[in-house]
C-alpha cells in the first residue's frame, strides 16, 4: 500500500538537517511540462546525486517534494505531482534505496519558486526537491558525556480509507484521494484494494474526497484523533444514465442566484468529476421551497429564480472549461418538492436544492 506522509516529512526534514549527526545533501530535478518521467539528463544527475551517499557508512534516508507549474486545473497538478514523486521514489529503489527510508510530500502548483506567467518560471516549477540525509558515525571517545534533552515531539494521528462503488461495494482500485486541512491539501492514490492511509500531525476536522473513472465524487468529514485511528468508508456512486443526485453544499444568497463562497469546494468537485469523465453530459436541475401553493399558481419570479440557480452553476463549468453542449439545464419550481408539506428546516432546505442529472455517459473506462 502507498503511504504518503505529509508533515512528518517536513518535520523529519527540519529535525535532521539541524542534527550534529547528520549532513543533508540537495538536489532538484527539473521535469519536462506535463510529463511525470526524468529526461536522460535529469536521470543521470539523480545517478550522480545518490553516488555522493558512499562518503558516509549510514544507510540514508530521502525527503522528495514535488511540484508543478500552474498549468491545469489543482486536482490534476496535485495527481501530477504525485506521480513525479512515485517516479523519483521508484528510480531510488532502483539504486538500492530502501522503501522505508523514503519520505514524498506533494505541493502540485501551490508553492511556486518563480512567476508561472513566464516559461522560464513555469520551467523552474516543474521540480521535484530532493534531500538526502546522511548519518556521520559519533566520535568514539566524547571528551565529556554529554546529556541530551528529550526533544519535543508532534503527535501523529494516523487516517486510514477505502473507496469502494456505492452499489457493489466492490473497491475502486487507483482511485485518487484528496485530504484537505486548514494549513495542507495533498492527493493519495488508492491500492489495489481501493485502501489508503495517511499520517498527520493534526489534531482537528479533514476533508476527504474521492474520485475515479465513471464515477460521481464521494466527500466525507472526519475528525482526526491522535489516540486511536481514523477510519472512513468513501462510496462513490457510478455514472448511469438518468442517475439523479443532489449537490450537497450548495448555497445561494436568500431569494437571489448569486452563489455563497461556502459552495466553492462543491462547485470544485464537480468540475473535476467532469474533467475526469470527458464523456459525461449532465443537465443541471433548480428547485425552491414552496409548500402550500400549486406548481401552476406559482409566481412567475419565483419558477424563474429555480431556473436561473441551475443556470448559475451551468456557468461555472463553462467558465471553467467545459464544452457547453455538455451541460444543460432546467427549472422546476416547486414541482418536484422532496417534502410537499415541509415543516422543519430540514426538509424544507432539502427542498431548496440543486440537482445533477445524467443524460448520458460515452467512452466510459474505469480501468484509466
Amino acid at each position: 500500500m502507498l503511504r504518503l506522509t505529509l508533515l512528518t516529512a517536513l518535520l523529519l526534514t527540519t529535525h535532521l538537517a539541524t542534527a550534529q549527526d547528520y549532513d543533508t545533501l540537495r538536489t532538484t530535478l527539473y521535469f519536462s511540462s506535463d510529463s511525470d518521467r526524468l529526461d536522460a539528463e535529469q536521470a543521470a544527475r539523480l545517478d550522480t546525486f545518490y553516488l555522493q551517499r558512499e562518503a558516509y557508512d549510514g544507510k540514508p534516508q530521502f525527503i522528495a517534494r514535488a511540484h508543478t507549474d500552474a498549468q491545469g486545473s489543482l486536482t490534476y497538478n496535485q495527481n501530477l505531482a504525485t506521480r513525479r514523486a512515485l517516479h523519483i521514489q521508484e528510480r531510488l529503489l532502483a539504486l538500492g534505496a530502501s522503501p522505508l527510508d523514503i519520505k514524498l510530500v506533494t505541493y502540485g502548483e501551490v508553492a511556486p519558486v518563480a512567476d508561472n506567467a513566464l516559461p522560464d518560471g513555469r520551467r523552474q516549477n516543474r521540480r521535484v526537491e530532493l534531500l538526502m540525509l546522511l548519518p556521520i558515525q559519533p566520535p568514539e571517545a566524547p571528551p565529556e558525556p554529554v546529556v541530551a534533552l528529550p526533544e519535543p515531539t508532534v503527535p501523529l494521528s494516523l487516517l486510514q480509507g477505502q473507496v469502494v462503488d456505492a452499489k457493489s461495494g466492490s473497491p475502486l482500485s487507483s482511485a485518487t484521494v484528496v485530504v484537505r486541512g486548514l494549513r495542507f491539501d495533498t492527493t493519495l492514490v488508492a491500492d489495489a484494494t481501493g485502501r489508503f492511509e495517511i499520517e498527520l500531525p493534526y489534531e482537528g476536522r479533514v476533508g476527504i474526497t474521492a474520485y475515479s473513472n465513471c464515477y460521481l465524487s464521494a466527500t466525507q468529514e472526519e475528525r482526526i484523533a491522535t489516540a486511536r485511528p481514523t477510519t472512513t468508508l468513501l462510496k462513490l456512486p457510478p455514472i448511469e444514465q438518468g442517475l439523479k443526485v443532489d449537490l450537497e453544499n450548495m448555497y445561494f444568497y436568500g431569494g437571489r442566484d448569486v452563489l455563497l463562497p461556502e459552495s466553492v469546494p462543491s462547485l470544485k468537485r464537480l468540475l473535476a468529476t467532469m474533467e475526469r469523465n470527458p464523456g459525461l453530459y449532465i443537465k443541471v436541475n433548480g428547485h425552491i421551497n414552496r409548500p402550500g401553493t400549486r406548481p401552476e399558481n406559482l409566481p412567475r419570479l419565483e419558477y424563474e429564480l429555480s431556473v436561473n440557480r441551475a443556470k448559475r452553476v451551468r456557468a461555472y463549468l463553462i467558465d471553467n472549461g467545459i464544452a457547453t453542449k455538455r451541460v444543460e439545464y432546467e427549472g422546476f419550481g416547486n414541482e418536484q418538492m422532496v417534502y410537499p408539506n415541509a415543516r422543519s428546516e430540514a426538509q424544507q432546505a432539502a427542498n431548496r436544492r440543486v440537482e445533477l442529472e445524467v443524460l448520458k455517459i460515452e467512452d466510459c473506462d474505469d480501468s484509466k
